[in-house]
């Protein structure tokens, strides 16, 4: 049984249909999937969706990860976490240091959405955010400037595929940044329902599509403003379809063949300018071995507009203790393979 669950206040609008893909996906996915690492096999036993009231849209959700629960984290220093994180965004240097960056990218405050529903992460004065929301609108404003011109003003559609959207809270960054856009959503249906949640209950205003809706009709997908699928149904997919693609915090999590998977799928959705952001571990081992960033599948044919450390997460306050071994806050770096490494790359994306 998982030690972490919430129980949340949704929009009853779109529960069935949550209810009904996660449903299906999970039971064509119920077999063991040898691509699939210890890691992920351990947290999508863990992970569960169960709705408690339909009327009101009362839901629970539980899951080990801490990424599932925005602005309610495993850390128990999130809020010092967030309100570090919201100074430095705010306040410091970087935007120089790592420029050209957006910053229209930093709203800093998650929608409140439907009146009466739960509202997610922690107060600020009038606004709520949360360290992980922080950390998406990070991401979107070093990846914003290189978006082409047309995108950027909106008179052009953005396509974007995100592998892995845990919470959605990039997911959240992107629409609220580029509202003319159609974001595609992929991870496995035991932990999509978390995305799907949170997404429908802050951007109730928003058009979704979920497997059910994209196995009866899959050429619909791009007039909705989210669609959510499994890896599998990601395969259906028309080529050269996506402008960027996104992936933050799961591939280090991934056996080898699984990402190299995801290139070569990505390889063929995306086309110019066949944007694709990583931002991941050096190293991390995920049960079975060390996932490398070294072995990610990219070739000699693929450039890089940057590669660097993400300053983001760079440090992180956790708990110290000494004397009486009494815990305080301490402020430390990442250490070794912990690093993380943003790059944005133009992908060699498949010759027609």
């Amino acid at each position: 049984m998982s030690r972490r669950e919430m129980i949340l206040h949704a929009n009853p609008e779109y529960l069935a249909a949550i209810e009904n893909s996660y449903a299906r996906a999970a039971s064509a996915a119920a077999g063991d999937d040898p691509s699939i690492s210890p890691y992920w096999k351990l947290h999508r036993s863990l992970a569960g969706f169960e709705i408690l009231d339909r009327c009101t849209g009362t839901v629970r959700i539980r899951g080990e990860s801490g990424f599932y629960f925005p602005g309610r984290s495993y850390s128990s220093l999130e809020w010092i976490n967030t309100l570090d994180r919201l100074l430095w965004l705010a306040l410091s240097g970087w935007r120089r240091t790592q420029a050209p960056v957006e910053p229209k990218a930093l709203a800093f405050s998650i929608p409140h959405g439907r009146k009466g529903y739960t509202r997610f992460g922690y107060p600020f004065g009038a606004r709520r955010t949360a360290y992980d929301f922080l950390r998406a609108q990070y991401h979107l404003a070093c990846i914003a400037p290189h978006l082409p011109a047309e995108i950027q003003k909106g008179a052009r559609r953005l396509f974007s595929i995100e592998i892995g959207p845990g919470t959605g809270l990039h997911a959240l960054a992107l629409k609220l940044l580029f509202q003319n856009s159609t974001l595609v959503l992929i991870d496995l249906p035991e932990t999509l329902a978390f995305s799907s949640v949170f997404l429908t209950t802050v951007l109730p205003e928003c058009r979704f599509l979920f497997l059910d809706g994209f196995a009866r009709d899959e050429k619909s997908w791009s007039q909705y403003d989210f669609v959510l699928l499994p890896p599998d149904a990601a395969r259906a997919l028309p080529s050269a379809s996506f402008d960027l693609a996104v992936n933050t915090d799961s591939m280090q999590e991934m056996e080898i063949p699984s990402i190299r998977d995801y290139f070569a799928l990505l390889r063929r959705l995306l086309r110019p300018p066949a944007l694709f952001y990583s931002s991941n571990r050096v190293e991390k081992w995920i049960g079975s071995g060390t996932t490398r960033l070294a072995d990610y599948p990219y070739v000699e044919g693929d450039r890089d507009v940057f590669s660097r450390e993400n300053l983001f997460m760079r440090h992180r306050w956790t708990w110290k203790k000494f004397h009486y071994r009494i815990p305080h806050p301490w402020r430390e770096p990442r250490r070794g393979g912990e690093v993380m490494i943003q790059k944005l790359t133009v992908l060699e994306t498949e010759k027609e």
